[in-house]
Parts: structure tokens; C-alpha cells; sequence
């Protein structure tokens, strides 16, 4: 992706020298200017998020320079965003030169522009650093948790963006230029949550967030960031990745060996809180308020009594968190039993609870509490996070390993099968898995499929890949009448031969586990780092791109 960024680079390096001790150990860590042939995505790169009706996509309709820039449109009422989302080496030192040229069609439609690190997109330590937006007709900035209007933009004039982030003080200066005046220039500017140190891991720009009511037509070019520390990022080993999931799991592996800690929150989902009701029920202030509520600070205004109890159980969760952290795990466990009270449903509020039980080796509690999470989580990878470290923390195989036949006597196999038709059949919530714990035919089956799992993790991040091969086959074959629950195997079968260093049969694994369900973007993400190993380019892209999208005109 050279051509004429080398031109654009000169500039944004002799700006951040401007800020910088050093200009010499100045790194570039993404630079994308869309005109060239080789644009891919991957975990590393970006992703490229076209659900409901959104599209991202090249465009040579316009561009600020060369031939092509990228082109989001985000459509009301749709219930989704597009996005276009980077991922950058995590930055915990230095300054970041973060540069892009953007043009709206509509300037009083809804956009999102942040920077965030390894905490997601909230107003919270190692959330969102930088947020640039559209309100009200203006172009605005958070910060110190405010939204300060900037100036009103026009339609169809490119403005350019230098933003310079200190990221040990917290404080940036912010530039903004239609191409022949000035008009933002700020300087020493508090981060969005207004916390010094935040780190910066992504970079994302989308649509509507939120209210979902934008019809926002908006083009991006000549992204660049810029660090000026000499941490220079590893070489691609795949197109559009640093990593491939084997040393993503190795490092996953040596995490898991640290003491319990909470996951972030991604979502008002994670607390038992439906998006639509706050939408539906708050104003656009309080609404404003809720989202810092959710990560973790303090909101200016005041919110109504029907939320106060959410509100009061969300500071009762960090409360715990913090003290887990602190490995005070007694005075974890009891902020977090006011937060169950008040996060009923709340999946990240009974993980917390599950790992407090793991830190004070209380395995039998542990076991049913895990059961009552079974399966709400989904592909999402903090499930399985938080049950290998369980696993250990636990260090028990010959218990496990009481328990991990699935066709012992005491739970015939035509009862098994039917609780996992039943189980993978339809969508779980806490209800139903109270139901199944409730019912003697059913609680058998789910608390040891539960510990199956701890078993499977067990062996394979003791690195006892062979042994949880076998043990992943075996469950595949037992399972072989429930195609969802086949397929998981199969593909968790494929993690362990990957991890031991048979390539050939993980490939297998994955690609029948494909075979069997419409969409397993895990599988199809090995696939594709194996493709690489192999030295098939064509292959590598395919796969690839099933999972994170393309950019094309």
C-alpha cells in the first residue's frame, strides 16, 4: 500500500515531529489510501461490518486524493451500523499521529469517528481515546466526557483531520482544515473520558450508534497512524494479520495463567439491559448518561428512578471488579452479589461471580453457577477465556475426568441426545437454562456437558494437545446426531491437531464443521491461516473474507 501515501507520510511525519523528542523512532502502524490493488482485510488490518442495510465500500465517485476512497452508508430504522473498523499494535506510550480526510453528503445526518484501545468503545480506562461526531448539523468532539461542538460542516467538502494523542498525559491536539483554512485547532484537549494513560488498540468509523435514525453518507481517505515510540509492529505473516491463531492461542494461554480479572463490557445486553428499552424509554441526555453508567463513570446529570437500581448494580460490579483485581476476592464476591440483585439476567455479572468462585476454590458452586451461563455467550471468545482459566486455576484432571464420559450409565445416551437437540436447537437465555437445572431428566446432561468443556480447555492449555484431540473427536461422534454440537466439536478437535502441529488433519476438522452449519466464522478463520502455512495465496483471501468482509467498488 505504497503510491501516494509515500507523499501524504512526509507530512504527517514532519507534524509529529513537531510533538515529538525523537522524530527518527516515528512509526508508521497503518496507512491506507485505497487506491491500490492489494486492501485486505483481517484481524490485523480492519473489518469491514455491511449488516442490515449499511454499506462500506470503495468508491471513485470521490476522493480527496488519487483515485478512490471508501464510501459507509447507514440507513434509519435498519437496527445496524457499517463500519469500518482498524486494529493497531497496542499503544501505551509515546504520541499517535492519527490522519484522515473525511466528507459528508449530509452533514445533518449521524456519524462516529473513535479511536479506542484494548477496552472497546466506552468512556473508560483503555476505552475510547478520541471521538469525533456529527450533532445537531455539527461536527463536535468528546471530551472530558462533554461533547463540544466544533463547526458546522458543508455538504461535499473534504475536511482534514491531524488529531496528536499523548497518550501517558491523556491530552491531544486536534486540527481540522477544508483543504485551504483552519478551522479546529485546539490544543492539550483531555481525552473522551478525560484519563490519562489510556491505551489505543482500534480505530473505527461508522455510522449511527445508537439511536439508529441516520441516513448518513459519508467518504473516508488517507488513513494514516503514526506512533513515535520505536516499537515498530511484527511483519505480516498473512495478508491482513500479524498473528495467526496458533500464536493468538499461545498468548491467550499465558493470560489465562494470571489471576482472575472481569471482562470488558461490550454491550447493555452484558448487564441484562435491552438496547431498545433505554432507546425507547430514556431521552437523548439520559440516554448519553446510561452509556458512561456502562463504562464505569459517573454521568453530570441525573437519571430516572426506573434505571437508578441498574445503574446502582453496574457501580457494584466495577466496585468487585476492582476488588478482584486487587485479589480481595471475599469483598469481590459480596459487591457482586448486590449486582446480581440488581443485574437479574446479567451474563458479565454472573462470569464475575463465576470467577470470584474460581479465585476462592469454591468448585461445587462453581460448577452449578457455570451451568446457569452455559451457552449464553455464544462464539464469543470471553466464554471460553474465562473457562480455561477456571480450568487452571482448577488443576484437577482426575475429577474432570469422572466426569467427562457422556454415555456413563448414570445418563443414558437417548437422554443426552435429546437435552442437546434441545440445547443447541434454540436460542438460550437464563430462563431456559433454569429450566434444564430444574428438571432431573435435564440438569444431569447440562452441569456434564459443563464440565466436559472445562475438561477439553484443561488438557489443551496444559498442552496436552493429543490428549484433547481424542477427547474432542470422541464428543463430535457422540454428538453426531445434533449437526450445531457436532460442528463445535469439530472444530474445537481442529484447534487441538493445530496446536500439536498436524495441519492437514485440523483442516479436515474445520472444513467439516463448515460443512455442517451455514456460517462458523472460528472454523473459517483456521482455514485460512492454514491456507497461508500451506502458501496458498487464493485460498488464504477466500476464507478470509468470508469472515471479515471485503472492500470492493
Amino acid at each position: 500500500m505504497l503510491g501516494k501515501i509515500s507523499c501524504i507520510t512526509i507530512g504527517l511525519c514532519l507534524a509529529l515531529a513537531a510533538h515529538s523528542p525523537n522524530a527518527a523512532t516515528n512509526v508508521v502502524l497503518a496507512r491506507y489510501t485505497f487506491d491500490d490493488s492489494l486492501i485486505e482485510t483481517g484481524p490485523d488490518t480492519f473489518f469491514v461490518v455491511e449488516k442490515a442495510r449499511g454499506r462500506v465500500a470503495l468508491s471513485n465517485q470521490f476522493a480527496y486524493s488519487g483515485d478512490r476512497s471508501v464510501h459507509l452508508q447507514d440507513f434509519a430504522n435498519d437496527h445496524d451500523f457499517p463500519e469500518l473498523q482498524g486494529a493497531l499494535p497496542v499503544q501505551k506510550s509515546g504520541k499517535l499521529h492519527f490522519h484522515f480526510a473525511f466528507m459528508i453528503a449530509d452533514p445533518s445526518q449521524a456519524l462516529n469517528i473513535a479511536l479506542a484501545g484494548p477496552q472497546h468503545f466506552g468512556l473508560r480506562r483503555d476505552g475510547i481515546s478520541f471521538w469525533l461526531l456529527t450533532e445537531n448539523g455539527h461536527l463536535a468532539h468528546i471530551s472530558a466526557n462533554t461533547t463540544q461542538p466544533l463547526f458546522a460542516p458543508q455538504p461535499f467538502v473534504w475536511y482534514v483531520t491531524d488529531m496528536i494523542y499523548d497518550i501517558p498525559r491523556g491530552r491531544y491536539n486536534l486540527r481540522i482544515t477544508d483543504g485551504t483554512k483552519v478551522l479546529t485547532d485546539l490544543k492539550e484537549v483531555a481525552n473522551a473520558a478525560d484519563i490519562p494513560g489510556s491505551a489505543v488498540s482500534k480505530y473505527s468509523f461508522i455510522g449511527d450508534l445508537w439511536e439508529d435514525v441516520s441516513n448518513v453518507n459519508y467518504f473516508i481517505d488517507d488513513v494514516t497512524l503514526i506512533s513515535s515510540v520505536s516499537d515498530t509492529p511484527s511483519p505480516f505473516v498473512a495478508p491482513g494479520r500479524r498473528k495467526l491463531f496458533i500464536d493468538r492461542w499461545q498468548e491467550q494461554q499465558r493470560h489465562l495463567q494470571r489471576k482472575p480479572a472481569c471482562l470488558p463490557v461490550a454491550a447493555p445486553e452484558d448487564f441484562g439491559l435491552s438496547l431498545s428499552w433505554l432507546k425507547s424509554n430514556l431521552s437523548a441526555d439520559e440516554l448519553r448518561a446510561f452509556k458512561q453508567v456502562l463504562s464505569g463513570q459517573q454521568p453530570p446529570v441525573s437519571l430516572p428512578a426506573s434505571v437508578e437500581a441498574w445503574r446502582s448494580g453496574i457501580g457494584a460490579w466495577y466496585q468487585g471488579c476492582h476488588a478482584l483485581d486487587d485479589g480481595q476476592a471475599q469483598q469481590a464476591e459480596a459487591a457482586f452479589a448486590t449486582a446480581r440483585q440488581q443485574l437479574p439476567g446479567g451474563v458479565l455479572v454472573d462470569l464475575a461471580h463465576i470467577q470470584t468462585l474460581a479465585a476462592l476454590r469454591q468448585w461445587k458452586d462453581l460448577d452449578g453457577e457455570l451451568a446457569k451461563a452455559s451457552g449464553l455467550w455464544g462464539e464469543d471468545v470471553r466464554y471460553s477465556v474465562v473457562v480455561g482459566q477456571i480450568g487452571f486455576l482448577r488443576g484437577d484432571l482426575q475429577v474432570f475426568d469422572q466426569w467427562s464420559g457422556v454415555d456413563a450409565q448414570t445418563l443414558p445416551e437417548a437422554d443426552f441426545i435429546a437435552w442437546a437437540n434441545a440445547y443447541f436447537g434454540a436460542p438460550l437465555s437464563t430462563e431456559r437454562l433454569g429450566v434444564m437445572l430444574a428438571d432431573p431428566r435435564q440438569s444431569p446432561c447440562l452441569q456434564r456437558y459443563v464440565i466436559a468443556e472445562q475438561y477439553f480447555f484443561s488438557l489443551l492449555w496444559r498442552n496436552l494437545n493429543d490428549q484433547a484431540l481424542a477427547y474432542a473427536q470422541r464428543l463430535a461422534t457422540h454428538l453426531a446426531a445434533v449437526p450445531k454440537a457436532r460442528a463445535l466439536w469439530l472444530e474445537r478437535s481442529g484447534d487441538a491437531a493445530f496446536l500439536d502441529g498436524h495441519r492437514k488433519a485440523a483442516a479436515n476438522a474445520y472444513l467439516a464443521a463448515v460443512a455442517l452449519v451455514s456460517y462458523s466464522p472460528g472454523a473459517l478463520g483456521k482455514l485460512s491461516d492454514l491456507a497461508h502455512l500451506s502458501g496458498d495465496a487464493t485460498q488464504e483471501r477466500n476464507y478470509r473474507e468470508a469472515v471479515y468482509g471485503s472492500l470492493r467498488q
